[in-house]
């Protein structure tokens, strides 16, 4: 998984779509499949930010496929509780993926094109 340059994260957050569902901002712009997160700055100080990170980022190697390929996407997380689990962090990017997408193509169909 090929992470962005801080310079893609800025035009990917100016020039890009946007949908929200709780906690999380999923940002995306037309491009070649890349994830990349971003941590609010009011969550706490840094280790308490990597350990969202990790957590969002193992929650994100599980929802790898739901992604559709011709998009880059950026992940905000602009608060969190401190009983959230991997899977209630897949399930609210999953949430969002559907909620996002179900309007322009069926999600289903495109999890199985084969990148």
């Amino acid at each position: 998984m090929e992470s962005l340059k801080r310079k893609e994260f800025k035009e990917i957050f100016n020039n890009s779509t946007r949908s929200s569902y709780g906690a999380y901002v999923m940002f995306r712009r037309p491009g070649t499949g890349r994830i990349g997160i971003a941590i609010s700055r009011n969550i706490g100080c840094h280790a308490y930010k990597n350990r969202v990170r990790r957590t969002v980022r193992v929650a994100l190697s599980q929802l790898r496929s739901a992604f559709p390929f011709s998009y880059d996407y950026v992940i905000l997380v602009r608060s969190w509780e401190t009983e959230h689990k991997v899977q209630d962090v897949v399930s609210g990017i999953h949430y969002l993926l559907n909620l996002t997408f179900s309007h322009t193509y069926h999600l289903e169909r495109e999890r199985c094109v084969v990148k």
